[in-house]
């Protein structure tokens, strides 16, 4: 995000502390909390669908890799890049683009 000074961070979650939590994180390096956006739409409404035409990339959950909501993401076009896990339910982003033919966008641990 500080090399992309426009860019956002769109927090696809319910709300709590862990949003504060990302916000603190990205201040520590001089990033402002006004770049962070809530999503609240329910994953059966059209809207959460919708959203999808506002993002460029979409970042897989971790420790935890997305399953509908990656799936979704692919589905709409969006990529999705994805950190590879130590457990199965870390690695099911590895899984799904390693089967599309887009392994480029897994990350792993260094």
């Amino acid at each position: 995000m500080a090399a992309v000074p426009r860019s956002r961070l769109i927090l696809h979650s319910h709300t709590g502390s862990h949003h504060d939590d990302v916000r603190r994180f990205f201040a520590r390096s001089g990033i402002s909390g006004d770049r962070f956006l809530n999503s609240l739409a329910s994953y059966r409404h059209p809207k959460y669908l919708g959203q999808h035409q506002r993002v460029d990339i979409a970042l897989d959950p971790f420790p935890y890799a997305g399953g509908t909501t990656t799936c979704d993401a692919l589905w709409m076009g969006v990529p999705v890049v994805t950190l590879a896990g130590q457990t199965a339910v870390g690695r099911a982003g590895v899984s799904l683009l390693t089967n599309i033919g887009l392994p480029e966008l897994i990350a792993q641990f260094s």
